[in-house]
């Protein structure tokens, strides 16, 4: 993923696709260890950006990282 990319993750998907490494991130509570083992710093906010990467932590989160998500894909 390039400087200019955004993308965006909810759950799961960020370390899978081993983007964590050097990244600020959040997710599911019970996530934070394999984010941290994958190089990356666990956040407990409903929604974070770090270089592009948005990530939430839960479903109940989805209305503000959809927000989040349209306000960052704005910027670009």
């Amino acid at each position: 993923m390039g400087g200019d990319q955004i993308s965006r993750s909810h759950c799961r998907a960020s370390f899978e696709a081993n983007v964590v490494k050097g990244r600020t991130l959040t997710s599911f509570p019970s996530l934070q260890t394999d984010i941290r083992n994958a190089g990356g710093t666990w956040v407990d906010e409903t929604v974070h950006v770090d270089q592009g990467l948005i990530t939430s932590r839960n479903p109940d989160d989805l209305d503000a990282f959809c927000s989040k998500a349209i306000e960052e894909f704005a910027k670009a």
